[in-house]
């Protein structure tokens, strides 16, 4: 992560493990014929936070190593098995040429793109892809704009975050190099502490949010408003680029 951001997510972390969502069913098919790693390779999960990636990687027969650089979002990934290391995006602490695939999910917008790239041009093996993913709210529907127009009026920074417009910056990004983009939709159906949790998961209610217990009464009647048996609807579009090695 870029210098500034690297506490973001520790007074956040335990929420994040237990509340983030993890990735629509055709994500890793998706990568895996894009890209044409096989399972088995070894992978690289830059900024993998709490490792739901790395977890869902692993799951499919990639060998993963997971690096970022929050102690406190590495000790829950650690603690649900695997390899994981610390380390910054712009200074990977891989030897060269070393792995067929980098990625990184829901993390790219938190670094500096140049220097990353360059850096998983690097440990890139001849032949080998990066890859980027994330999940944003989109077409919300009741309940969502409703949390959205909330977001904008309590948390000071959610508009200034790295998160919006992350599309379009990656985009910007890759625009001198061969690249391909997919988008998967899923609707999660969320009851109130989960809806409750994954809205604590995030930096700018964390870090943004002056009066919790009024940010939290505003919440849970949005969401009684709009539940049905005790859920809401909650929209997501999982967006994923992948690019061969320059």
């Amino acid at each position: 992560m870029a210098v500034g951001t690297l506490d973001r997510f520790t007074k956040p972390a335990d929420l994040y493990h237990r509340y983030r969502p993890g990735y629509p069913a055709e994500l890793v098919p998706w990568i895996a014929a894009t890209t044409g790693v096989a399972r088995g390779a070894r992978i690289i999960d830059v900024g993998c936070g709490t490792g739901i990636a790395s977890r869902l990687l692993a799951g499919a027969g990639y060998r993963v190593v997971g690096l970022d650089g929050n102690l406190a979002m590495l000790r829950h990934a650690v603690a649900g098995g695997g390899t994981f290391v610390r380390g910054d995006a712009s200074h990977l602490p891989f030897a060269g040429a070393s792995a067929p695939l980098v990625v990184a999910a829901q993390a790219f917008h938190w670094f500096p793109p140049e220097p990353t790239l360059a850096e998983i041009d690097r440990v890139l093996a001849p032949g080998g892809w990066g890859c980027a993913f994330w999940n944003l709210r989109r077409d919300g529907g009741p309940f969502g704009d409703a949390y959205e127009a909330l977001l904008r009026r309590t948390a000071r920074e959610y508009a200034k975050m790295g998160e919006l417009g992350a599309d379009d910056r990656m985009r910007q990004s890759l625009a001198r190099r061969r690249y391909q983009e997919a988008s998967f939709v899923r609707v999660d159906r969320l009851d109130w502490a989960t809806v409750h949790g994954r809205a604590h998961s995030a930096s700018y209610v964390a870090r943004g949010v002056d009066d919790e217990a009024a940010f939290d009464a505003a919440l849970r009647e949005i969401f009684d408003a709009h539940q049905r048996d005790g859920r809401v609807d909650a929209p997501l579009r999982c967006t994923v680029f992948a690019w061969p090695r320059a």
